[in-house]
């Protein structure tokens, strides 16, 4: 009787052990891919229109992945501030002319935010620092433009 109770703690103690450290993984894997435990920095950009934006996407520098959105907050009624957070060894890549923008990931993706590399001879930018911004393309624009050029091709076609 005793030596099967003694197997069964033994089975407890094996079966806790385990899945606390498939806990102690999961927890690392996540927090590797959101940033937790690498240095980072935070950098500013003021949009008029994020376009879908969403807190959690990523950030890009030359099609890299270098960091997430952390915080979209709404300044005024014609500007929206993206709060960006990213590794610190990107940093000194990143110039004070660099431009931030918002594009798809594919051609109906998820938006992401996109660094510029900025000019060779332009300075390494500061923690905390507002990035100039590029708005983006509204794909709808792009429709109605379209959708504009075609009835102007019917007409045209029409009157020939």
């Amino acid at each position: 009787m005793k030596t099967t109770a003694k197997a069964y703690k033994i089975k407890l103690g094996i079966f806790v052990s385990l899945g606390i450290a498939i806990l102690f993984l999961i927890i690392f894997f996540i927090g590797s891919n959101q940033n937790l435990f690498s240095s980072k920095f935070k950098i500013y950009s003021n949009f008029r229109n994020v376009s879908g934006l969403q807190v959690g996407a990523q950030v890009r520098f030359s099609g890299i992945s270098v960091g997430t959105v952390e915080n979209i907050a709404i300044v005024n009624d014609s500007t929206v501030n993206v709060e960006a957070v990213m590794d610190q060894n990107v940093k000194k890549f990143i110039k004070k002319d660099s431009q931030a923008s918002i594009t798809s990931e594919g051609v109906i993706g998820n938006k992401i935010l996109t660094i510029s590399q900025g000019s060779t001879n332009s300075p390494e930018i500061r923690d905390r620092a507002t990035v100039q911004s590029f708005e983006p393309l509204e794909f709808d624009a792009i429709l109605t433009s379209v959708k504009v050029t075609t009835e102007n091709a019917e007409i045209i076609t029409n009157e020939l």
